[in-house]
């Protein structure tokens, strides 16, 4: 068997300016599966149509995913650009699954209209500390069953409007205090209580067709010493083989310090495709960008038994690209 193997498809990345001169370079280099905008990205809505339509242009063999996180008022790259989502917190204590439906497909309606195809949304993380550092407003509710009702509503809405949904943080970061941008925090939920409540919004946003998993940067030392990206009784036992998802498992930003402190880039991107993620988001740093690309080749040329798993990840995120993308016609 060949030692030549490429990561591409198992990437996805973020760039510098509102052009798309670094991103072709990058493209030269690393290949991917597709982009992520940030607000360093986006000036105007014209801007943001060309800039996507030339990255369509730019990409090789095929279409981009072309993804951003579009959250609400707190997490949105398109404020003054685009109409600000009604935030989670809000539609958790309107309560009406209805208007949350209608506020993904308006959501779709207007990232479409910009030329994306994937929002890294929705939060089904519960709203545990009320005034959590990284997610106060962007959770739905406290109580799981609420969640995973508007989680539903918001993924079904999405799709129909030809956006890809992305569940986050797997299996739940409402009750880690600490911010992972900054951070690797740790929760004190056992496993008992994460299937009993931090899990739960999972199942019915499975049934609804949610395609996307984002594993939270968080231990859960109760549970098992790795953090959830690392940990192949989270991504394996538990989100596969427990819970029956089938989709495709995607890290949070491999920027952030949550994964930065994991230890050297090319033994975490080792330990995670042996646990269990498939794609790698790369938001910014060209440097963690060479660094995963390279680890993912050297994981294929010294490690001979993920051969077979590297290439039927790579093979799996094409077709979910495909899948993307005529979710999006």
């Amino acid at each position: 068997m060949s030692t030549k193997f490429d990561p591409s498809p198992l990437m996805i990345l973020g760039f510098e300016g509102d052009d798309a001169q670094d991103a072709r370079h990058r493209i030269q280099c690393f290949g991917g599966l597709g982009a992520i905008l940030f607000k360093r990205n986006c000036t105007s809505s014209d801007q943001i149509k060309n800039l996507n339509e030339e990255l369509r242009r730019t990409w090789p063999n095929s279409a981009p995913v072309l993804a951003i996180d579009h959250e609400g008022p707190r997490v949105n790259r398109l404020r003054e650009i685009a109409d600000t989502p009604v935030g989670a917190q809000e539609l958790g204590l309107d309560n009406d699954l209805a208007r949350t439906y209608q506020t993904g497909v308006s959501m779709a309606k207007d990232l479409k209209s910009l030329g994306f195809n994937l929002n890294f949304a929705p939060v089904l993380d519960l709203e545990v500390i009320p005034d959590h550092p990284a997610l106060k407003g962007r959770c739905f509710h406290e109580d799981p069953e609420k969640v995973g009702q508007h989680g539903v509503a918001l993924i079904t809405g999405l799709h129909a409007g030809g956006v890809t949904a992305c569940g986050k943080h797997f299996p739940g970061h409402g009750s880690a205090p600490l911010d992972s941008h900054v951070d690797m925090p740790t929760s004190p939920r056992d496993l008992h209580e994460l299937k009993t409540q931090d899990l739960l919004p999972y199942a019915p946003a499975f049934d609804a067709g949610l395609e996307l998993v984002m594993p939270a940067h968080v231990t859960f030392p109760e549970v098992d010493r790795n953090p959830a990206p690392c940990s192949s009784l989270f991504l394996k036992d538990i989100l596969r083989t427990e819970m029956g998802f089938s989709g495709m498992v995607v890290t949070d930003d491999c920027d952030m310090l949550g994964f930065q402190n994991l230890g050297p880039i090319r033994d975490t991107v080792a330990r995670c495709v042996k646990a269990g993620v498939d794609i790698f988001l790369c938001c910014r740093s060209p440097e963690v960008q060479e660094e995963i690309h390279a680890g993912l080749r050297d994981l294929y040329a010294q490690e001979y038994p993920l051969r077979e798993t590297l290439e039927k990840n790579a093979h799996r995120a094409l077709l979910l690209r495909k899948k993307i993308l005529d979710r999006a016609k």
